[in-house]
């Protein structure tokens, strides 16, 4: 069989035509490795006795096969007795293993070797794409020091989220902005409590031409302020702004307006607090 068209409708009476390898590939092209998806408890680890680990929900890519403890459940790992005087690893794995026609996609512990020093147990790194059995992504790893668990290791990573890089893409766009718009040294400058609290008018302040504005957030607790962004507005048509609302005093929704139209410049949610105002 070559090309497999997935996105499409077959006729009832046909066999399914999409499988859990299909869903794999792509899931695998996307996230790029094994991981745990940024959702739930992140497959957390507890301590529960010297003898067993609790794993809280959470979901596991493995190979591109997703695995999950649903919201609230939880999978207890049992861990053998420890050697008194030695030391050694287990590895709490996801194990996905195929036999070409059907898998299993467990929660394992893989039981390292005592010692006098702890080493990691072997692990199958097999390649699922390209036709291996077996794939094991560890993601804990449980220390025993004599009879006692003493220390449980994380060893995966958290995948990024959509939002995540939407919003440090955000944050790099404020950066620029900043470092474009930084210079107000010689424009006009107000703080919110000059202006009237009801209508935000500038003429109520003595400003009676306003073609450009800055609103300076900042963000922060008093002792640690720092400028979050720098909002520039500029009036189009040569219009006048002659105020700007922000519905809860100084956090909220910042709108901006014309004198003459009445029409409204910008509509901005205020992700931080407006503290200054510099216009011209």
């Amino acid at each position: 069989m070559a090309f497999k068209g997935l996105t499409l409708n077959t006729p009832p009476e046909m066999a399914a035509h999409i499988l859990a390898e299909d869903d794999a590939a792509i899931y695998e092209a996307l996230l790029g490795d094994d991981r745990v998806l940024d959702i739930g408890n992140k497959l957390a680890a507890t301590v529960i006795t010297n003898n067993s680990v609790r794993i809280s929900d959470g979901v596991a890519v493995v190979g591109g096969h997703v695995g999950r403890i649903k919201k609230g459940d939880y999978q207890d790992m049992t861990i053998e007795n420890g050697v008194s005087g030695k030391k050694r690893n287990d590895l709490i794995c996801a194990r996905f293993i195929t036999n070409g026609d059907t898998d299993t996609y467990n929660l394992v512990v893989v039981k390292g070797a005592a010692g006098t020093t702890a080493t990691d147990p072997s692990v199958v790194k097999g390649n699922l794409y390209a036709g291996d059995k077996q794939r094991d992504f560890p993601l804990w790893r449980v220390c025993l020091d004599g009879l006692s668990i003493t220390k449980v290791q994380q060893m995966f990573s958290v995948s990024k989220t959509n939002k995540y890089f939407s919003d440090q893409l955000d944050q790099l766009n404020r950066n620029i902005q900043n470092m474009a718009f930084k210079d107000y040294s010689a424009w006009g400058n107000l703080s919110p409590g000059d202006l009237n609290t009801t209508t935000r008018r500038f003429q109520n302040s003595g400003v009676s031409s306003v073609r450009e504005l800055v609103f300076v957030l900042y963000q922060g607790d008093s002792g640690g302020e720092s400028v979050y962004e720098y909002v520039h507005i500029s009036t189009p048509y040569g219009e006048l702004a002659d105020g700007y609302y922000v519905g809860n005093s100084i956090s909220g929704q910042l709108k901006v307006y014309y004198s003459k139209s009445g029409k409204i410049v910008d509509i901005y949610t205020l992700p931080a607090v407006l503290k200054q105002i510099c216009y011209r």
